[in-house]
């Protein structure tokens, strides 16, 4: 690390530039405080390829804990009511998008929210952790610190029991971020891959891939920790990804006070207890391009360390966490000894460089929300080397988690090869009885659907879709076989299961090599009866001149699946008594045995009875359509029997 330093500043002496410090306080850049980055920032076709694809959040809805925070600022005693906000969500259930319609869209609901939040102090959110010589912040920030908290936010759990982790709780940096580098640890990975891992491969937590950061053993950002149980316990956590942006309008200085509208998004998301992503610019080691680092006063008038302006500097991006904000926060960021309205208001961040860093607040820094403007509205403020401290058009990431993931199939797939960055796979089923009848994906395909229902595809080179370094899946080098779990139930969003029916679920496995790679085992798992599936074709090689392979495995299907915007239409030989069809005679349940909020109607043959699932609550679940004897014909004649039909509606 010294011998990087001691490069970068002869270059500069060759050079003949005049570096100015623009910190707070000059520093000698040593050992123990020069930290890592890792976050590469996204070229216009990827950014392109994110805002066509990706949910944006156009209003974020109050849940209890926003109305607690605000009832106990606001003096309310009344835990259902807190300045006007009624209409209060469940966990899970905040996020208003709309994928299609994205410029200048503001807050259409213009509510209170607390002046000041901090989600570090819950126990959802881990302990400040350091990566160490590892460019992996994307991986701290989304896994360890977001997807930590807003899971545990969504499920009721804690992350911590006091300032210790609860390691089957948080989850590992590690995972993503070795799942999506490239194989290498020059310059870290992109923040579209870092949230495609999520969405595809889901999360292991520390438990069982734990925290690494040191540079020995010198592979230990290369495994993909190919053991079946990993990949299948990672799935539980999959999540759904969603971007918001604090300056719709391109506007160079969109935040003039702590009241701006623009600002209330992710305020809302914080007052909810979760957390976000955001991708900056900052070298920690080099001075001249340290943010410039002030000191600033929280509404309780303790002293801390603040971020007043960000500097734009090649291959110095960084992921962090906004985990709270403070409207009265105040810095004197143009130092003329007074605070104008710009110098008021700051985001609280968790950083990934442990706890001793300098010019940081035990882990945590703050963020002036006037670092936020291309152009400061504080007068006499704007440098030449300044940037909007959002990168990548201002945008913020939420990892969103669901409250329980309960996948209908999976695959154990042993795969040997020499050279992971040469294959690609994709997974598939067909109708056995129809194999013109099929669906099939890259498996690293983020398939989104709109509302409008048509669907994008958000592809990026994660794990198994090419470029991963010249390794075997284990990081290393020779031929190895490796043991994956792959999902299929989000294939079930685009093709839909007939109960006891048989299918051909497969997977293709393109080897570009002259190597050649064997699939070894293939084995399927219906998860609603616990039955395995072993293919009988394996093992089954590619050739030495770049071929493909395809290994199929029967199955023959315990549940229907239906797609999560559904209308389920039930027919009845006979005319339907009008006054017997209700949510007493014919009802959905879940795998709790809860009931689920359907609407009901009866066309005008009087012989089809139509379900419409309310507000898209079918997702992820395993579900029961109940159908009582009280359901009577014209002729008054009652069902013989009860009907119980277990269906299935897929995440994704």
């Amino acid at each position: 690390m010294k011998k990087r330093i001691a490069l970068l500043l002869a270059i500069l002496l060759m050079l003949n530039i005049n570096v100015v410090v623009f910190a707070a306080e000059d520093e000698e850049v040593t050992e123990e405080n020069a930290c890592s980055t890792g976050s590469l920032e996204m070229d216009s076709e990827q950014l392109s390829s994110f805002f066509d694809n990706i949910p944006m959040i156009v209003d974020v809805k109050p849940n209890q804990l926003y109305n607690e925070r605000l009832n106990e600022e606001l003096g309310i005693d009344d835990e259902n009511l807190s300045g006007g906000n009624y209409n209060i969500a469940t966990d899970g259930d905040e996020i208003i998008t709309d994928l299609y319609n994205l410029p200048s869209i503001l807050s259409t609901n213009q509510i209170s929210y607390p002046s000041k939040v901090d989600n570090s102090t819950e126990t959802t959110f881990p302990v400040i952790k350091d990566q160490g010589y590892l460019n992996s912040c994307l991986g701290w920030s989304m896994a360890y610190y977001q997807l930590t908290n807003n899971a545990n936010k969504i499920r009721g759990t804690a992350a911590r029991n006091g300032s210790s982790n609860i390691n089957s709780r948080v989850y590992s940096p590690n995972w993503v971020y070795n799942l999506g580098n490239l194989g290498n640890n020059i310059n870290g990975m992109y923040g579209d891959s870092a949230a495609n891992v999520l969405y595809t491969y889901g999360c292991p937590t520390i438990s069982q891939v734990p925290i690494q950061t040191e540079d020995s053993p010198a592979t230990n950002y290369l495994s993909w920790y190919p053991t079946a149980s990993i990949w299948e316990n990672a799935l539980y956590n999959k999540c759904d990804l969603y971007f918001g942006t604090i300056n719709p309008d391109k506007l160079d200085t969109p935040i003039t006070s702590p009241n701006s509208t623009y600002l209330d998004n992710i305020k809302k998301i914080l007052a909810d207890g979760y957390v976000v992503t955001i991708e900056t610019y900052v070298a920690p080691w080099a001075d001249i391009y340290l943010p410039i680092v002030k000191t600033g006063r929280t509404s309780t008038n303790t002293s801390a360390y603040v971020w007043t302006e960000v500097r734009t500097v090649k291959n110095g991006g960084h992921a962090v966490t906004i985990v709270g904000y403070d409207d009265n926060f105040k810095v004197d960021i143009n130092g003329n000894g007074s605070y104008q309205t710009g110098e008021y208001g700051a985001f609280k961040i968790a950083n990934s460089w442990g706890t001793e860093v300098s010019n940081h607040n035990n882990g945590y820094v703050w963020l002036s929300y006037d670092a936020l403007n291309a152009e400061s509205s504080v007068s006499r403020s704007t440098s030449s080397y300044r940037t909007p401290a959002f990168r990548n058009d201002d945008r913020y990431y939420f990892i969103k988690p669901q409250k329980e993931y309960k996948p209908l199939l999976t695959a154990s797939v042993g795969i040997n090869t020499r050279y992971r960055d040469e294959i690609k796979v994709k997974l598939g089923i067909a109708d056995a009885e129809n194999p013109d009848d099929y669906y099939e994906e890259n498996i690293t395909s983020a398939n989104y659907v709109k509302e409008s229902s048509d669907e994008n595809y958000f592809d990026t080179n994660i794990a198994f879709r090419y470029g991963c370094g010249n390794y075997n899946m284990s990081g290393t080098n020779g031929y190895s076989t490796g043991y994956v779990t792959f999902d299929f139930s989000s294939l079930l969003k685009n093709f839909e299961l007939k109960y006891n029916h048989n299918y051909k679920l497969y997977i293709k496995l393109y080897d570009y090599s002259d190597s050649g790679t064997t699939i070894k085992s293939f084995i399927l798992k219906d998860h609603n009866t616990g039955n395995t599936f072993t293919s009988d074709e394996t093992p089954l090689s590619t050739g030495s001149n770049n071929s493909t392979i395809k290994v199929n495995v029967a199955y023959l299907s315990s549940i229907k699946s239906v797609k999560n915007d559904k209308t389920i239409t039930l027919a009845f030989n006979s005319k339907l008594n009008e006054d017997t069809v209700n949510d007493m005679n014919v009802f959905v349940s879940d795998s709790n045995n809860n009931d689920i909020w359907i609407d009901l109607s009866l066309n005008n043959t009087e012989e089809l009875i139509y379900l419409v699932p309310k507000n898209r609550l079918y997702n992820n679940d395993f579900y029961t359509l109940n159908i009582s004897t009280d359901l009577k014909s014209k002729g008054g004649n009652h069902l013989s029997m009860a009907k119980n039909f277990p269906f299935y509606v897929p995440f994704h």
